[in-house]
């Protein structure tokens, strides 16, 4: 991959299809509780949703009082500033955007910007999923996704003066009125379209139609596992992990969804799928490392509730069970319990164990 196809990468992987994300209404979430709503028409301008109206649009910022422009207070625009900037990383503004990318390290790219600035951006080790964005000396970590069958949207990033937010993109592609941004003699009182209002992110509301509660089929693509004895506790599946993880990508593979935890007879095994990148070679494993080729065809697929992984796996296998009886179908192999977990960038922490989002899943004959 060049340099310059490294964006639009990065964007296929996170955003997917999505569209119409300079347009957007948002909510943040605070280390404090408070809950920050606001639209953006990236990357210039935003408008907070309480009352009075506030708005930053380029350098200039102001609020709405008796339905005209006043001075809006330092404190409420620098807070808006912060925001509109964690905004541009949450819908990855920068990556979208970019003119120019040069690699500056393995996993550390420059990022040019129509308006001449500069966005390095970092990615985690062996993915396409951003660890960082800054700009100058301001620095956003991105510490967590929402993780949808096409996307992988940030969700939980460390931003300068905020510190640690939930972001949640409630809406895109809004197409808001001409004047919904523009300073006022008479405040504005329209709101966006009706048609364009409908179109919505897909958040833990609205994705639920891509992760069945309820035993689904569904088509699968082909695939190779790598499988290890699973170690049993979460610090040594990741370290496990991630080691075979860079060895499958030094040989020029793509990894290929979440950490794969199954029972082969007597054996719990965990496997990191992969699939060889166009022209690359098959991947020849060392001597002891067992690969198995996984067929393209059907598979019964759950996303069941539990308080925790193990939780999860066992509701999730029962529920399979019990479809496959009343549907008189048979499993082609082993069910499998996949955590909607980045082993190869980090142990997930307790917030994350806590009633994860877990793919339960069998092939079928």
């Amino acid at each position: 991959m060049t340099d310059a196809d490294v964006p639009v990468a990065v964007v296929r992987a996170c955003i997917g299809p999505l569209s119409g994300l300079d347009q957007a209404a948002i909510e943040v979430t605070l280390p404090d509780g408070v809950v920050e709503k606001f639209c953006v028409r990236l990357p210039e301008a935003i408008r907070s949703q309480d009352q009075p109206a506030a708005f930053v649009v380029g350098d200039d910022a102001w609020q709405v009082m008796d339905g005209a422009a006043a001075p809006l207070p330092a404190e409420r625009r620098e807070r808006l500033l912060a925001l509109r900037e964690l905004a541009e990383v949450a819908t990855l503004g920068p990556v979208r955007r970019c003119v120019v990318c040069t690699r500056v390290a393995a996993t550390t790219f420059s990022l040019l910007q129509p308006d001449g600035r500069t966005y390095v951006m970092t990615l985690a080790a062996g993915s396409l999923l951003p660890d960082a964005l800054a700009v100058g000396e301001r620095s956003h970590r991105i510490q967590e996704f929402l993780d949808t069958p096409t996307t992988h949207v940030p969700s939980a990033i460390v931003a300068p003066e905020l510190g640690s937010c939930r972001v949640k993109i409630t809406l895109h592609d809004a197409g808001w009125p001409g004047d919904w941004f523009a300073r006022p003699q008479v405040a504005s009182t329209s709101t966006p379209s009706a048609a364009k209002a409908t179109v919505q992110m897909p958040t833990e509301r609205t994705v639920s139609s891509g992760q069945p509660r309820m035993p689904k089929i569904e088509s699968v693509r082909a695939l190779r596992w790598l499988c290890v004895a699973d170690p049993g506790d979460w610090p040594t599946r990741a370290a496990v992990y991630r080691q075979h993880a860079e060895a499958v990508q030094a040989a020029d593979q793509a990894l290929a969804g979440f950490p794969a935890f199954f029972r082969d007879g007597d054996r719990d095994l965990m496997a990191i799928g992969f699939r060889a990148r166009e022209g690359a070679e098959p991947y020849s494993a060392g001597a002891g490392i067992e690969v198995r080729e996984l067929p393209a065809g059907r598979a019964l697929v759950v996303f069941p509730r539990g308080e925790d992984f193990a939780a999860c796996a066992a509701n999730g296998s029962q529920l399979l069970q019990t479809a496959m009886a009343e549907r008189k179908l048979t499993a082609a192999g082993p069910i499998v319990a996949q955590p909607y977990f980045h082993l190869q960038k980090e142990v997930p922490d307790a917030d994350r164990l806590r009633s994860p989002t877990v793919r339960v899943s069998v092939l079928l004959q």
